[in-house]
């Protein structure tokens, strides 16, 4: 096109994610010249991306060309990818660039303990620590690191509607995360298929086990909180609706995802609705 970037077609993924827009769409013109400059480094960005993770043999390597290759014009320093198993504990598979040891290669923790990584993945979007003192509020563990990358991103990482794991990249003082940076979304559903490619046949089983193998056992008051969870309403606004505190509803929410055998909302919002378990406000 006119500014000599190729809008790339996704066709190296098994399952082609909705974005970004194919070489037959108009070129990056109009607007003001830094909207254009931001639209080219974005699909420059993209470009990279997906090579980044046709050609990775494995996820350190991955991560390793994340922070040099693609996101080094974003101010990327350091990048790790969990992946999640069947007890709910995440793993990381891939680091690259901690000097402090925040993240290393076969560590594990508990999906549930305070972390970017699991609070991505319970909380089911994009996060992002802004500053050096939004992070230690956060996560008082990164002490040493908020001086050397205090601005920290983490996405859940999903695979046909499936928590796979979580992506964490963490990026240099100043840096600023634009939410419609197509590259994060972008990050999030090819390390689906990269996570699916590292461990193919549990990954497959999990996949194919789209319903809890036995009925859920809930009480009145948690059907309640998960009709509410599909609203979309947090455990605070789900606590004053029905009066409760808000521990006895994040209570109520640890039961309900061992009941459907999920790790998010997400996933067990969508197991009630196709058990017709709750109704959907969306009809």
């Amino acid at each position: 096109d006119s500014t000599g970037i190729h809008r790339p077609r996704i066709y190296v993924v098994p399952t082609p994610p909705p974005w970004p827009s194919s070489p037959e769409s108009a070129p990056i013109t109009g607007g003001r010249p830094d909207e254009r400059a931001v639209a080219i480094t974005h699909a420059q960005s993209l470009q990279r991306l997906i090579a980044v993770m046709a050609e990775a043999a494995d996820s350190p390597g991955l991560m390793r060309s994340l922070v040099l290759e693609v996101l080094n014009g974003h101010g990327a320093r350091a990048a790790a990818l969990a992946y999640l198993d069947v007890t709910a504990r995440l793993r990381v598979v891939g680091a690259y660039g901690f000097s402090d040891g925040e993240f290393l290669l076969g560590q594990q923790a508990s999906m549930w303990a305070p972390g970017p990584l699991g609070d991505a993945i319970r909380h089911d979007r994009m996060l992002v620590c802004a500053t050096a003192d939004e992070l230690l509020r956060q996560y008082p563990e990164f002490t040493n690191a908020a001086q050397e990358y205090p601005v920290v991103v983490s996405l859940p990482v999903r695979s046909r509607g499936l928590v796979l794991g979580a992506v964490l990249v963490a990026l240099a003082p100043g840096s600023v995360v634009a939410g419609d940076d197509p590259v994060w979304s972008a990050l999030a559903e090819l390390s689906g298929w990269h996570l699916r490619r590292y461990s193919p046949r549990r990954t497959e089983s999990l996949l194919d086990s789209r319903a809890p193998t036995r009925t859920p056992v809930l009480s009145d008051r948690q059907l309640q909180v998960l009709q509410l969870m599909e609203q979309r309403q947090t455990n605070s606004q789900i606590a004053t609706r029905l009066g409760y505190s808000t521990a006895t509803v994040r209570a109520d929410a640890l039961h309900i995802f061992r009941e459907f055998q999920v790790h998010s909302r997400h996933d067990a919002v969508r197991r009630a609705l196709e058990a017709s378990i709750i109704d959907s406000s969306q009809s």
